[in-house]
């Protein structure tokens, strides 16, 4: 890749790679309120969201 690609790739993750993901409850991921982090929860929890 060249520096362009590493520059798009450092600003994407920059968005989803910080302290707010994982401090924010239901951080979201997106504009809209369809993306968001999930809290803590059980492996039952994480089969029924997704």
């Amino acid at each position: 890749t060249n520096d362009w690609d590493r520059q798009c790739l450092c600003a994407i993750l920059k968005d989803f790679y910080n302290l707010q993901v994982a401090e924010i409850v239901k951080h979201k991921l997106s504009s809209s309120s369809f993306y968001y982090v999930l809290a803590k929860c059980t492996d039952e929890e994480y089969i029924e969201f997704i």
